[in-house]
């Protein structure tokens, strides 16, 4: 078996290995629209073949637009029947390796689980694709590579509709724009929204980082996103005092509540359903009528709040991560090794 990259010609046989012609064609423009808005290329898609160049699996990286590395895993896809391990492992294997070779830091990998048929996933076949089984095969082929679950996820969305809440309290709470308070304070306003957190992810990279530079390398993340300035909002009481902060922004799949949070000592008072509404605001005023948001599934007060504001979950996501710089995979007799 062999992996490589893929030309830029290549897209239709890189498609090619889905069973329906819809799904085909669906596919193949997808990636051609990925690449047209810089998220993806060639070099970050690639096929591993048996003899006489047949494709039997694939695997595209994704990142956003302004980056110049790949950032997360975005199509894997592989013959899930016996034997799909030494599949999976020698093309992820191979091509993280390549990756690393040219610079990449570090891969994310996040599996979406529809909650029905009916859920609004990215690609609609992709619920007759896990209900076959391949989810536990994924996480299992992750975990086999040396990937680490990070997150378990929530996924809500908010669509426009005469039921859907609009109760904005704007009367209990001062709002001012980042062009207002500027990006030193609006991070500062991050660390300590982040203080405490019930998201495990958050409190995974502060460990690492600190708090400080946690709520900077967020923020830096947060700036890629498709937003405009004054979208991003601190919150404050009467007294002056800081209550949270709200980032409406859109990414690929549309617009989304990016990130919302109160401060560790004026939780629990109801600020989140108004910092919530705010957000929400933002975003049907520039013309949303769907938007999205995830959080952990162990921060229960987010859950609450996103369904009292009439977002509805629709998927699970799981969350995986792996470090690039470190990484020396070896194939022998079947496993690797880091």
């Amino acid at each position: 078996m062999r992996v490589r990259s893929i030309a830029r010609d290549e897209v239709e046989s890189f498609a090619a290995i889905e069973q329906l012609p819809a799904q085909r064609r669906e596919l193949a423009q997808y990636v051609r629209e990925s690449w047209k808005r810089g998220e993806g290329k060639p070099e970050w898609c690639f096929v591993i073949e048996e003899e006489q160049r047949r494709i039997i699996g694939r695997i595209a990286y994704w990142a956003l637009p302004s980056s110049e590395q790949p950032e997360q895993i975005d199509l894997l896809e592989i013959p899930w029947d016996e034997g799909y391990l030494d599949v999976g492992r020698r093309l992820l294997s191979t091509s993280l390796e390549m990756l690393r070779a040219k610079g990449a830091r570090s891969i994310s990998y996040n599996v979406v689980v529809p909650l029905n048929p009916d859920s609004p996933v990215h690609r609609t076949y992709v619920w007759d694709d896990l209900v076959k089984g391949t989810l536990s095969k994924r996480c299992t082929l992750l975990d086999s590579v040396g990937f680490s679950r990070i997150r378990d996820g929530l996924r809500f969305q908010w669509t426009d509709t005469p039921s859907a809440p609009r109760t904005e309290r704007v009367d209990v709470l001062k709002f001012l724009g980042l062009p207002e308070v500027g990006d030193e304070r609006f991070i500062d306003a991050m660390r300590r929204v982040s203080e405490n957190t019930l998201d495990r992810n958050f409190r995974r990279e502060q460990l690492e980082l600190g708090g400080e530079r946690s709520a900077r390398e967020h923020f830096r993340r947060l700036k890629r996103l498709t937003h405009k300035p004054e979208w991003w909002q601190l919150a404050f009481e009467g007294d002056g005092e800081l209550v949270g902060l709200v980032v409406p922004a859109a990414n690929d799949g549309g617009p989304i509540i990016a990130y919302v949070g109160v401060v560790s000592g004026r939780r629990g008072r109801g600020h989140i359903d108004t910092l919530l509404a705010r957000g929400t605001s933002v975003l049907r005023s520039e013309g949303a009528r769907r938007i999205r948001a995830d959080t952990d599934v162990a921060n229960t007060p987010m859950v609450a709040a996103f369904e009292r504001a009439g977002y509805e979950r629709f998927a699970k996501r799981l969350d995986y991560s792996m470090e690039l710089p470190d990484y020396r995979p070896t194939i022998a007799q079947g496993r690797l090794a880091r």
